[in-house]
């Protein structure tokens, strides 16, 4: 009987973690989109809305534009691709409890998940994330 106590217990701390780290990844995204729609503001003087900013290719678009410099000025190809995949995943955990459609296979081109499946957010993704975003938002922090 204990045995299975600590079964459901082990459950338990697993889905949390599970939890914690998806929550990790809709946080991150929604304090940039924040950041970056603030910085955009300031340094142009136009308001646009904090969403635009979590589609990756538009924001970059935004400030490549007003400043002559995207978000490639900042981050490699690499990081770019991961960060487009990071949003995209964290979109659907958001809007889709996080199981895989094909709207999400064809926006992301992410071959890791089939349609079906549940995206599971790995520790080492999340920490990606945090260290794309802060390298983004510092090089972001130097444009006029």
């Amino acid at each position: 009987e204990m045995s299975a106590s600590l079964v459901g217990s082990e459950m338990c701390i697993r889905d949390r973690c599970r939890s914690m780290l998806e929550n990790s990844f809709g946080q991150v995204v929604s304090a940039f989109q924040k950041f970056a729609q603030c910085k955009f503001k300031e340094i142009s003087g136009i308001e646009k809305r904090v969403n635009d900013f979590q589609m990756v290719d538009k924001g970059s678009q935004y400030f490549r534009n007003e400043t002559g410099s995207g978000y490639e000025a900042f981050l490699s190809s690499d990081e770019l691709i991961r960060m487009k995949l990071y949003f995209q995943r964290r979109h659907i955990i958001e809007h889709n409890t996080g199981i895989v459609d094909q709207k999400y296979i064809d926006n992301s081109g992410d071959n890791d998940y089939s349609v079906g499946q549940r995206i599971v957010v790995k520790t080492c993704e999340a920490l990606d994330l945090i260290t794309i975003i802060k390298k983004l938002s510092s090089g972001i922090c130097t444009l006029i």
